[in-house]
Formats: structure tokens, sequence, C-alpha cells
């Protein structure tokens, strides 16, 4: 491992790190099960709560949406934060949960998230590539609601990856790269059996995963992401009514997103995160963030 490489520099700023322990690709293969394990207990343990809201939901899809999101997801950071409190032994904020302003953080990256998914929209509009047409504010009620359930979803996926595996990955193999590679290939991962997924979608997802990584290393927590994702998701859904990883947003939306251009570059049916534009737009992302990083490491 290149120790004093850019982002070791800025792991060890913020993330925890424990030195004495032991590194190893075995311990590496561990923290791996451990944390799809971690993922299946948590959706195990959420189906009852989860069923019962059902009932109480009277065939409302939007309201079923709601408790997928709000209930089964945020059961599984509950798991996650048991395992890390009675198991290990560490406190929460090991998970990059800092306190130091994280409603600020959570802000800004919830801005960021909102501004790339609004560039990759305008890019795909004046291409040619899609249509968006004004729905209207008949939604707005639910698509305002709806937001705390994306938080929790999107807020879950980080500290199950970048909040868990990331930084465990770190402690058991000592190398920031293979930490990064691998929390993105498991964040790809989990949405390999989504609808109408592609190659492109998920190294898109890859790329995603590996942007809210390198955030959370540059912010020193993963607040950030926490709000770049539920932004991103959210305002891909239910401002700009695209498909969200091939998902329909349930609660209507205040635009709408046709794709009417080549879906290599529009994403087609999984959404705008599965096409070529919005793809090199976290990717400039990406270069912007590590940009900053050593403009800052040289100051």
């Amino acid at each position: 491992m290149k120790e004093h490489s850019i982002f070791h520099k800025y792991y060890m700023k913020s993330f925890y790190y424990d030195n004495s322990s032991k590194k190893g690709i075995f311990k590496g293969i561990k923290t791996f099960i451990i944390t799809f394990l971690l993922l299946v207990i948590g959706e195990l343990a959420g189906v009852i709560p989860s069923s019962l809201m059902y009932g109480l939901t009277l065939n409302s899809s939007f309201w079923k949406f709601f408790v997928q999101l709000f209930v089964s997801f945020g059961i599984v950071s509950l798991v996650i934060f048991f395992y890390t409190k009675s198991i290990e032994g560490l406190p929460i904020k090991t998970l990059g949960l800092s306190s130091e302003n994280p409603t600020k953080k959570f802000l800004i990256g919830f801005l960021i998230g909102g501004s790339l998914m609004a560039i990759s929209t305008f890019l795909l509009i004046i291409s040619g590539q899609a249509e968006i047409r004004w729905i209207g504010f008949q939604n707005l009620s639910t698509v305002l609601i709806i937001i705390p359930a994306w938080i929790v979803q999107s807020s879950t996926e980080e500290i199950l990856t970048r909040g868990y595996l990331f930084t465990r990955m770190q402690n058991s193999t000592g190398n920031i790269y293979i930490s990064l590679i691998v929390q993105a290939a498991f964040f790809s991962f989990l949405h390999i059996f989504n609808s109408s997924v592609s190659v492109i979608a998920l190294a898109q997802i890859f790329v995603v995963g590996t942007l809210f990584a390198i955030y959370s290393l540059y912010e020193g927590s993963i607040w950030g992401a926490c709000g770049m994702h539920a932004a991103w998701n959210w305002s891909q859904g239910n401002v700009f009514g695209w498909k969200v990883s091939g998902m329909n947003a349930e609660g209507g939306s205040i635009l709408q997103s046709i794709a009417t251009g080549n879906e290599i570059l529009t994403g087609g049916n999984f959404g705008v995160e599965g096409g070529l534009v919005s793809l090199i737009v976290l990717i400039i992302a990406i270069i912007v963030i590590c940009m900053l990083m050593k403009k800052e490491s040289i100051n």
C-alpha cells in the first residue's frame, strides 16, 4: 500500500483505524462475509415489522413504498448499530458518523446530489436524448412526505457500504485502494437483480459508490454521502420523474422526464443513472473532489 497516498492521509485524519490489529486478505474476506450477513439478517429482521405495517397502509401503493424504504431499510441500520456496539464493542461514530456538524454536512451533500442529478437531466435534454414535461405541484405533498423514507433508505446503504464495509475493510487489509474497490463493487452487487439493469448501469453504480466514498474521505464522515445519496434518489424519482434503479418512485413527481434517445446514453428503463451521460458527470465529480483533496493537501 502507498502509505502516503492522498486517500490514505484523508482516511487517517477522520476515520476509525486500529493500528494494533493484524492485516491480511483472509481478514478482508471475513469482513466481506460479515457485511453480507448483516444485510441478510437486517432484511430478515424487517420482514415481520414491515408486513405488519403493510397491513395498515390500506392497499396504498404510496404508503407501502414508504414502509419499504423507511422500515425495511431502517431495521438494517439498527442491526448494524447493534453489531457495532454490542459485538465489536465500538462506538457508532466508527461507522463514519462523527458528531461534528452532521446536519450541515448532510445538507451540503443533499444539495450536491440534487445538483448532479439536475445536471445529468439537463445534459440529456439539451442533447436531444430526453424530453421533460411540467406536471405541476398536485403531487407536492407526497413528493415531500417521501423524503424521510429516501433519507433512511439511502443512509442505510451508506452505513452498510461506506460506514461499515469500507472502514472495516481498511482495518482488515490496511490497503485503501482495496477498501475503495471492494465497497464500490459490493454496492454495485446490491443492484444486480434490479429491473432493466445493464452492464453500464452496474458500472455507474460502481462509480457512484466510489464517488460517495471519496467524498466521505474529503469531508471526514459519511454524513455528506448520506445526503448526496438521498437527494440523488429523491430528485431522480420524485422531482424529475425518472425511474430509480429500474424502480418506479411512488408519490408522483413535479416533472416527467422521458428518454427519447439512445438507451446507452439515457439509461432507458433503468433510469438516468444507467446511462453514459450521468456516468461522465459522476466521473467529473470524482476528479473535482480529488483535485480539491490534492489542493488542500499541498496547502
